[in-house]
């Protein structure tokens, strides 16, 4: 799963935004992502010594227009879905969108203006030796 990670948050850092894991830092200048782990109901197939399991992800942009975000989900989507993703250990045999959303921002500071937070996730089917 830490390889998985890694190659998420390397290709994501590429779309030029600012990219962090859980939260942003406080005063991150919009736009950025914010990605987090989300749990998916889905078995580990054991072969032998090789799982295949799903693992999700969801990807939170945060913008000034709804315009910007849906831009960027668009982005998000073409970078991820139905390419291949290059991991340390193990091997990403596809990456599925499942919900997407975008809505202002409830817990913005009114004063600040707008910000509109577009969200998608996505599930990595992915395939690891046992300790990667």
């Amino acid at each position: 799963m830490k390889a998985l990670a890694k190659a998420v948050y390397t290709m994501a850092a590429t779309l030029g935004l600012g990219t962090h894991w859980g939260t942003a830092p406080a005063g991150q200048a919009i736009p950025y992502l914010v990605l987090r782990h989300v749990p998916v109901i889905a078995p580990q197939y054991t072969t032998e010594q090789v799982f295949t399991e799903s693992r999700g992800i969801r990807f939170s942009v945060f913008a000034t227009t709804m315009e910007a975000a849906l831009d960027y989900l668009k982005s998000i989507e073409t970078k991820f879905i139905g390419q291949d993703i290059a991991v340390e250990a193990g091997h990403v045999m596809a990456a599925l969108k499942g919900s997407d959303d975008c809505f202002l921002d409830p817990d913005r500071d009114p004063s600040a203006g707008e910000v509109w937070q577009g969200v998608m996730d996505i599930t990595f089917e992915y395939q690891r030796n046992p300790g990667e």
